[in-house]
């Protein structure tokens, strides 16, 4: 769920942005975003105890679902978001959707211009500070 909502966010920088309806720094809110959709994405590798595929692993099914376009991306992050929460299959088709999940947020990252490394260390070292048992409204202060 909270990579869907973190895909909604995404949605709402790229749209606002192009209709130019409210002012924002949009290239912080979508970086933001992003982020939070890859640590998102890997706690839930985590907690389900799923591995991420070794460096090199490129299936056909996997580049055949790559997003032509920036829309298209986004729409195949969110609609694997909801496959992950509900997969019943085996782990071959699991290891090709985690595959193909990762290949997209670095497809939309070269969309954007922008280096998915860099902005899941940024995401990453604000991440680790907070404490949402001791602080659970916000995770760092209160």
């Amino acid at each position: 769920l909270g990579i869907s909502e973190e895909v909604g966010e995404l949605c709402h920088a790229i749209l606002k942005e192009y209709q130019r309806i409210i002012k924002e720094d949009f290239v912080a809110a979508k970086k933001d975003a992003i982020g939070d959709i890859t640590v998102y994405f890997l706690d839930f590798l985590n907690r389900s105890q799923f591995e991420l595929p070794k460096v090199g692993t490129q299936t056909i099914i996997s580049i055949n679902t790559l997003g032509n376009t920036m829309i298209e991306t986004i729409d195949i992050l969110y609609v694997t978001a909801s496959v992950f929460t509900t997969f019943k299959g085996d782990m071959d088709d699991l290891e090709t959707l985690i595959t193909g999940f990762i290949l997209n947020l670095y497809n939309l990252c070269d969309f954007l211009g922008y280096d998915l490394i860099e902005i899941l260390d940024t995401t990453w070292n604000e991440v680790k500070k907070r404490d949402w048992i001791i602080y659970p409204k916000n995770g760092l202060t209160e």
